[in-house]
């Protein structure tokens, strides 16, 4: 396997699925480079698609499945800003192509079973419960968590999500202090459906992380979300490939 792509797009790729798990699992095949996976607690999960025709060499004659740790990986690729070739054989070799060569390896190990998991996302049962859809600007979902985060209410924050009429609502959900933040965005969203009222309690965090982490590859994503069900965010890509994120709803008693 050798394929090349610029080092500014592996950066934002890998942060992007580090949002979910540090330890990324990955597929490389005649498609593109993919991955897909639960994070630990299973709060949230990823189903990515970069296609080949992003990177500027793909060479792969075979499907080839690893794991590897991505916060390893950025740590060299955030001081160069060369051209990198990747291979792979019993660990990544990372190769920057510059006014010299650079060579890095990076271990890697076999995937366990279901490690690699690719939800039918649209079929899945809470599919069948959405309530609200809508497009929204990145910036402006980001700019409403942002100021629920500067208020410090808890230690685990929550987000409310409100649809009703075709708009929609945020606010802070807090038990420790009496503060109390809400929006409803205008001008942020884009265009959106829900016949009737609904209502979805989200761990903040999660979102905040997918969002900031979408921020670096698009300004638009498509939400969907029920009452108590997974919240989906569908990045729209510049260029054709996937980026879905599922966010569990907070559980009472949870945290």
């Amino acid at each position: 396997m050798r394929v090349g792509i610029e080092s500014s797009l592996l950066e934002t790729i890998i942060r992007a699925v580090s949002v979910i798990r540090h330890e990324i699992a990955v597929k490389i095949d005649n498609e593109g480079f993919k991955s897909a996976m639960f994070d630990e607690p299973r709060v949230s999960y990823i189903n990515l698609l970069i296609p080949k025709s992003m990177f500027s060499v793909w060479e792969v004659e075979n499907e080839t499945q690893f794991a590897f740790d991505g916060s390893d990986v950025l740590r060299v690729i955030r001081r160069r800003k060369e051209t990198i070739e990747l291979r792979y054989k019993n660990g990544i070799e990372m190769r920057f192509i510059g006014r010299s060569l650079r060579i890095f390896r990076f271990p890697t190990r076999e995937l366990e079973e279901d490690e690699y998991k690719v939800l039918d996302i649209e079929n899945t049962k809470f599919m069948k419960n959405v309530k609200y859809i809508g497009k929204i600007t990145v910036s402006g979902f980001l700019s409403g968590i942002e100021d629920i985060r500067a208020m410090k209410l808890d230690r685990f924050p929550k987000i409310r999500l409100i649809g009703d009429s075709g708009r929609l609502f945020m606010d802070a959900v807090s038990t420790a202090k009496v503060e109390f933040y809400a929006i409803e965005f205008h001008d942020e969203v884009i265009k959106s459906w829900n016949p009737e009222r609904v209502i979805s309690i989200y761990p903040l965090k999660p979102v905040y992380d997918v969002l900031k982490a979408v921020s670096n590859l698009t300004d638009v994503v498509k939400i969907y979300f029920g009452n108590n069900i997974p919240l989906v965010i569908n990045a729209e890509l510049p260029f054709e490939g996937k980026l879905i994120y599922v966010v569990a709803p907070h559980i009472e008693g949870v945290e």
